[in-house]
């Protein structure tokens, strides 16, 4: 597969700008949105007696994890509690090979994972969630940066995780 040559000189100006998900933690075993959902919804079992039947639904592809989670929005607080058990039981995780080549592409990362897979890969990367205003309004100024657009698990409470947030 060829690079385009627009794109590797926008990464050789540094004025190159990666997205990148889910997909880039599950190297490290972190799960997928699927799976995350999954395992929020088994930890509420306590609260909500149709969570098997969910659990059901999304993996049979009836119902979407947004879907699911509209319908337990009443148990955020416990959901988030859950999230924030299920992504910190990877904090021994090591950044995959995938994180590590990354800074030397881009000194500008844009992320939906809540883990800190990037920033132990990078900590000279100033890390920016979207809850701070301050930070976000200074993002061009940052030559290097982690721009965490769902939280951070540093602050489970403000993680975007329900459709309602």
């Amino acid at each position: 597969m060829m690079i385009p040559s627009n794109l590797i000189t926008k990464a050789q100006n540094d004025k190159l700008v990666i997205f990148v998900g889910a997909g880039l933690s599950m190297n490290c075993g972190l799960p997928n949105w699927n799976n995350l959902t999954i395992e929020i919804l088994e930890g509420l079992r306590d609260y909500n007696d149709k969570c098997d039947k969910y659990v059901s639904a999304i993996k049979d592809d009836i119902l979407s994890p947004v879907e699911v989670l509209n319908k337990i929005d009443n148990l955020k607080v416990h959901a988030i509690e859950i999230l924030d058990k299920v992504i910190r039981s990877h904090d021994e995780k090591k950044p995959s090979v995938a994180h590590q080549l990354l800074g030397g592409i881009s000194s500008k990362i844009i992320t939906t994972n809540y883990d800190n897979l990037l920033e132990k890969q990078y900590p000279d990367f100033e890390k920016i969630s979207y809850n701070n205003k301050y930070k976000v309004s200074k993002l061009s100024d940052y030559q290097k940066y982690i721009f965490k657009i769902h939280g951070d698990i540093g602050e489970p409470d403000k993680c975007i995780f329900f459709p309602s947030q």
